[in-house]
């Protein structure tokens, strides 16, 4: 949020007006920016990502409980009737 605070209060947006120490500083806002962008693209990108994840894990672990449980107890029966 300071990089873009800073690029309007140098009024970076109109850099051929400004001395070339103001453009160098305006530029580097300008990259600051960029970054500050691809950052919160990237926190999006993960929560989406993340999301999608639970949301095919979420009811497989219920059925992953119980078919675990089943095949447990199937496995004794299957043993102490063979024995």
């Amino acid at each position: 949020m300071q990089c873009a605070d800073k690029f309007n209060e140098y009024h970076c947006h109109s850099k051929d007006q400004l001395s070339p120490l103001v453009q160098t500083y305006c530029t580097q806002l300008e990259q600051c920016l960029q970054r500050s962008m691809t950052g919160q693209q990237t926190k999006i990108a993960v929560g989406v990502y993340g999301e999608i994840i639970n949301a095919f894990i979420e009811p497989l672990t219920l059925k992953s409980m119980v078919n675990c449980r089943l095949s447990t107890v199937n496995s004794f029966h299957l043993i102490k009737y063979m024995s």
